[in-house]
């Protein structure tokens, strides 16, 4: 198997060992790897280029760990419930370069070992050369089997059980559910929102072919560009720091364009940091009127206020305080975006720890909260306004059942079509699929 890391000939063990080192911290506090991976990486003394191995170390074996695992429980004497924690992730980061980079086996076989024998007991370097050297002769990878078709899908495509089976239910076909594991646990694409009150796409496009960048527009906001050969920090580049684009997903632009602000209008975002969508909308607005920004988390709304200053934007105001406790009169704005709190876990691409953090038990509790957020929005409408209800999940109880819930209970309310540039008809729901869009 073959990932994006190139096959070198030294890559210093220090990156291994700090990966390894970081896995560990972020197995112990559960916390969020891309912010401990960032924060610990700031401080590192690695080159850029051992930064960025480090990077898809963690990345990469996080995502694949219940692949991993299972291939060493075919040829490990010992169950991880007997191998130190350190142990176990130097065989992960081992492993995963194993099956998943261009890395030499030896490489990987060596350099692991030595970053091993610094973080565990003295006879750990020879079990872990014992075990990843047979992975390499063996390679259990080209050969999972089983009659269990869940079974399969999970230790295939590295995605726990009760997520193959939830998706089994609620898609179509067998088929479609692996397109979906598959797309998963692909590296996620680059894209950003040129920011159109500084800057036309045209004008940006331009700025980014002379620094040698090539790049395609979005499919479905017309505000989108996919940066195609950039392995760097685009937040460095000086276009950047002047405020000519925000990093933003294109399926989350989309969400701003439907609720369509206009100039003039006032708008309420009840979920609201880090301020993507908040800023879009003043974007579409032109940065006429007023956006009330809504958020229960106070560093995260700093954000807001941040990103608003580097685009430029004066229309936000930010208001610190849980959703389902505001208390603005009632018809108090033209238009609610509620982008609500959720599982999550439909942008694993992006983001693949969550798939190990969250169980189906929290499926049900996220609803509620969402139907308690949305109905409380509701009431801040003027007659005739416009309330938009998005996530990033991709389960139908946090999405349609949500929707019809409020319906229910909100009989004053009803569904509004609306279009998405390339889709082929207007619809008052859409979802975004990895393995589709």
């Amino acid at each position: 198997m073959s990932g994006d890391t190139e096959c070198r000939k030294e890559i210093s063990s220090p990156a291994r060992k700090l990966a390894v080192e970081i896995l560990l911290k972020w197995d112990k506090k559960r916390s969020y790897i891309n912010l401990l991976l960032s924060a610990i990486l700031s401080r590192s003394n690695l080159s850029q280029q051992d930064r960025a191995f480090v990077s898809e170390l963690v990345y990469g074996t996080i995502k694949f760990k219940l692949t991993l695992d299972w291939a060493i429980s075919q040829v490990s004497r010992l169950s991880f419930s007997q191998i130190e924690p350190e142990v176990a992730w130097a065989l992960r980061v081992g492993a995963y370069q194993l099956f998943f980079t261009r890395v030499p086996a030896y490489a990987a076989i060596n350099e692991t070992v030595s970053a091993v024998k610094s973080l565990a007991n003295p006879g750990a370097g020879k079990f872990v050369n014992a075990v990843l050297r047979k992975l390499a002769e063996t390679n259990p990878l080209e050969n999972i089997e089983s009659d269990d078709r869940v079974e399969y899908l999970t230790v295939k495509y590295s995605h726990p059980r009760w997520l193959v089976e939830k998706w089994l239910s609620e898609f179509s076909s067998l088929e479609e559910v692996e397109k979906l594991l598959q797309s998963n646990n692909q590296s996620p694409p680059l894209s950003l929102r040129v920011n159109t009150l500084k800057i036309s796409l045209e004008e940006l496009e331009k700025l980014l072919e002379k620094r040698g960048l090539s790049f395609k527009r979005g499919r479905f906001s017309l505000d989108c560009l996919y940066i195609e050969n950039w392995r760097g920090n685009l937040e460095k580049l000086e276009e950047f720091k002047k405020g000519y684009f925000y990093l933003q997903d294109e399926a989350s632009m989309v969400v701003s364009e439907v609720l369509s602000p206009q100039p003039g209008e006032r708008i309420l975002d009840v979920c609201a940091a880090p301020g993507g969508k908040t800023t879009h909308l003043a974007q579409l607005m032109k940065d006429e009127g007023e956006i009330v920004a809504v958020d229960v988390n106070h560093s995260r709304l700093k954000l807001v206020l941040e990103n608003a200053s580097r685009l430029g934007i004066k229309s936000i105001v930010t208001v610190e305080r849980d959703a389902r406790e505001l208390d603005f009169p009632q018809g108090s704005f033209d238009a609610i975006l509620v982008d609500a709190p959720c599982s999550g876990l439909g942008v694993l691409r992006r983001k693949p720890d969550i798939r190990w953090w969250k169980s189906k038990e929290d499926i049900p509790r996220m609803a509620q909260l969402q139907m308690d957020i949305l109905n409380k929005a509701g009431i801040f409408l003027k007659k005739g306004g416009r309330l938009l209800y998005s996530t990033c999940t991709i389960f139908r109880e946090e999405n349609e059942g949500v929707v019809k819930g409020f319906l229910e209970k909100n009989t004053d309310f009803e569904p509004k079509p609306f279009s998405i540039p390339g889709v082929n008809k207007a619809r008052d729901f859409f979802q975004f699929l990895p393995h589709l869009h």
